[in-house]
């Protein structure tokens, strides 16, 4: 009887009146289109949830549900499922949140999302034939005792990391490594960041006829920001930075500077989509390896840039924009431009174009090494050259056409 209440309540909530004009066949199952905007376990999915009919094209389906990852710190995941009716069931909107525990296992994310998906879908397959056969059940019929938050970390999580890799023929050799440290606390109010990381890269290549080529580069960063939550559109904050690169010919890089940042959307949109404004402003301190370009082995420097950007996450697709143009304070004519453009849009049932553009207008590498670049140095990118710009485009499409389903898993061969 509480089952029957219960499905008749779910029905009642999520449609009044589309069972009397439903597009759909309430014989058939539901055809849902899933659309990963990260990594889902999409076979997985498709083999454990037998309820519905996936399908290949939004345009075939009943509801689609847009999966997208939020990173969490500590190794966490936060997953937003979005449902969305189609069609008649067009007044159908649910929004799951599902967060992973601290490096949970991809067995353990994938059966968290399968259930989540599963409980998601029963406001929409209310209107079909096998809304007659779901049945509600708990594991325990006394009352349920929702346990209160007792974290002894006071919200702070730690994550280290570490990887090395060596590629080696007979006369070429690779060494790479890489770790690093972060520490994070992420409130609803406060978010404060601090993580080291150091990477290296060697390479050896043996000549016959000589001694062989070696190279070095070394990158090292320490870099941290405590950002305050105002309001649903404003927050403030203070970065540092501590910075070392063979490559860019720094030895040692310090900054300091406050930023402050306006949201159009409310933050708690951030998920669906997003449009800030922010604003930047720093101190640095820089010392070089070698005399620069300009003749000199250490500077300061003081720093400013603006930055809008812009994400869209939709059922049509998704946009991700970013206009920044800084400059040195000290010295307007020592300025960058950078614009970042990626774009993934269905324009029609089955075709789908990508489009990426980079592009960065520079003028402020003042840390250049004095003198002409060796043979060696650039073949071996171990130093960096000067240029003005960098430019990187990418289009392409994908159609699809045929079955509609996309129910089998099979991964034989």
């Amino acid at each position: 009887m509480r089952s029957k209440l219960f499905l008749f309540f779910i029905y009642f909530m999520t449609c009044n009146s589309v069972s009397a004009q439903t597009d759909i066949d309430p014989t058939q199952k539901l055809k849902l289109f899933l659309d990963c905007r990260t990594e889902c376990f999409e076979m997985y999915l498709i083999d454990k949830i037998r309820t519905v009919d996936f399908v290949r094209d939004r345009a075939q389906a009943n509801v689609h549900l847009i999966i997208n990852k939020i990173p969490l710190p500590n190794n966490r995941k936060s997953y937003q499922l979005r449902f969305i009716g189609i069609g008649q069931l067009a007044i159908v909107n649910n929004t799951f949140i599902h967060e992973t525990a601290i490096n949970a296992t991809s067995a353990e994310i994938r059966k968290g999302l399968r259930n989540k998906i599963r409980l998601g879908l029963v406001g929409f397959q209310v209107h079909t034939k096998m809304g007659e056969h779901m049945r509600v059940s708990v594991k325990k019929e006394e009352k349920i005792q929702i346990e209160q938050n007792d974290d002894p970390w006071n919200y702070w999580s730690m994550e280290a990391w570490a990887n090395a890799s060596i590629n080696k023929e007979s006369q070429n050799q690779t060494i790479r490594t890489k770790l690093g440290f972060e520490a994070n606390r992420v409130t609803e109010n406060w978010k404060i960041l601090q993580g080291i990381e150091y990477s290296y890269r060697g390479r050896k290549i043996e000549r016959s006829d000589r001694d062989p080529v070696t190279s070095r580069i070394i990158r090292a960063q320490l870099s941290g920001k405590v950002v305050r939550s105002l309001n649903e559109h404003f927050s403030i904050g203070l970065m540092n930075q501590l910075y070392h690169s063979t490559f860019r010919n720094i030895k040692l890089r310090t900054r300091l500077g406050p930023a402050i940042e306006y949201s159009i959307f409310p933050y708690s949109e951030v998920t669906r989509r997003e449009l800030t404004l922010a604003y930047h402003f720093g101190w640095r301190r820089q010392y070089y390896f070698e005399e620069t370009i300009f003749g000199v082995l250490s500077e300061k420097i003081t720093d400013q840039a603006i930055r809008a950007q812009l994400r869209l996450r939709e059922p049509w697709g998704n946009i991700t924009s970013s206009l920044e143009y800084s400059h040195f304070a000290n010295d307007w004519s020592k300025y960058r431009v950078l614009l970042d453009n990626r774009l993934s849009i269905r324009v029609r049932k089955g075709l789908s174009v990508d489009f990426e553009i980079e592009f960065d207008w520079i003028q402020d590498q003042v840390s250049l090494e004095k003198g002409d670049a060796s043979l060696e140095d650039i073949l071996l990118t171990q130093k960096q050259l000067l240029t003005n710009f960098d430019l990187s485009i990418s289009v392409g499409f994908s159609y699809t056409f045929g079955s509609i389903y996309n129910n089998v898993v099979n991964t034989r061969l």
